[in-house]
């Protein structure tokens, strides 16, 4: 019997499907995996001006892992936003079992309004036990910045290049720092992958903006899923970066909308061109 790479992610519920674990499931299933989550937090609603959360208790994070863990056999890790310090020890012990499992890092660290939390603790945390076990690490140029920003350099981070940021990202553990926007107000969307060593591959995207003058949500979420789930499928890193950052700018020009001002990406957006060409062809 055959059966499908297993991505674990972990994440918060977001109601309106738009982020979270519910993204995550999409966009893994696009990547023909079977994705399994661990819920760590419940937000209240998917409104632009930023989500309340219920966060679920450290043990409970830990006990949805093992029951899948114990039961399935798992390819990648996708880490998504874990509400409080208190939850990054029982992450950070699972990884430590299965270290020869891959894992993307996508924090949360912003409100969908573009607020910074303020919970330095959970980031110094992330930064002492997530990042050295993170296959991938993917972050916005500012995200990138307030990590680097809990390290030597300070307030200077502000003014950090993304090679600046991937150089301390990978000098804290990291295999790879993808920076997705990392050169702001460019005509066009550019992704740089870094390891160690420099820079690994550039990709030049089209720079897309909402068709009313809004935004989109869970853009983010749909490139890092679509990465574990490229990972979980075997293949190597730039060419599973660049897979999912193709994948992403596709869903992003299917995207439809979810309210006032705001689209959700459709991660579905094959299943769709395939029912056009056969009503095509039947015509």
């Amino acid at each position: 019997m055959s059966s499908l790479p297993v991505v674990l992610s972990f994440g918060l519920s977001d109601p309106t499907g738009a982020g979270g674990i519910q993204a995550d499931q999409l966009a893994c299933a696009s990547m023909g995996c079977h994705p399994a989550t661990v819920v760590t937090a419940i937000a209240t609603s998917g409104r632009e001006e930023g989500d309340d959360w219920l966060a679920i208790d450290p043990e409970l994070v830990e006990i949805q892992a093992k029951s899948v863990l114990q039961n399935m056999p798992v390819a990648a890790f996708k880490v998504g936003a874990l509400a409080d310090a208190d939850q990054v020890q029982p992450v950070a012990e699972v990884l430590a079992d299965f270290s020869d499992v891959p894992v993307v890092l996508d924090p949360m660290l912003d409100h969908s309004s573009g607020e910074e939390w303020e919970d330095e603790e959970l980031v110094e945390a992330m930064r002492e036990l997530l990042l050295p076990q993170t296959t991938v690490i993917t972050l916005s140029l500012s995200q990138a910045r307030r990590f680097a920003a809990l390290g030597d350099a300070g307030e200077l981070a502000e003014a950090y290049s993304a090679a600046d940021c991937a150089r301390h990202l990978t000098d804290c553990g990291v295999e790879y720092a993808l920076i997705s926007d990392a050169e702001p107000g460019a005509a066009t969307l550019v992704n740089l992958l870094y390891d160690e060593s420099g820079l690994v591959r550039r990709d030049t995207l089209p720079r897309l903006a909402h068709p009313a003058g809004g935004q989109f949500r869970g853009a983010g979420d749909t490139l890092s899923a679509g990465l574990a789930g490229l990972l979980a499928q075997g293949i190597d890193v730039p060419e599973a970066v660049q897979e999912a950052s193709q994948y992403t700018t596709a869903a992003l020009m299917h995207a439809f909308p979810a309210g006032l001002g705001v689209a959700v990406p459709d991660r579905l957006f094959w299943a769709g061109d395939d029912d056009e060409d056969e009503v095509a062809d039947a015509n």
